[in-house]
């Protein structure tokens, strides 16, 4: 049971970074269209 509760921690954790990474992205991709004019519709 334990290695299972490993596997969802890490899961869970991998899932977290990669929700932040795509935040992140979605605001760079959004500054920089906002700096070239921002025709954002």
């Amino acid at each position: 049971v334990s290695d299972v509760l490993q596997l969802l921690k890490q899961y869970h954790v991998n899932f977290n970074k990669i929700e932040i990474l795509k935040k992140s992205l979605l605001e760079v991709m959004f500054s920089n269209d906002l700096s070239k004019g921002g025709n954002y519709q």
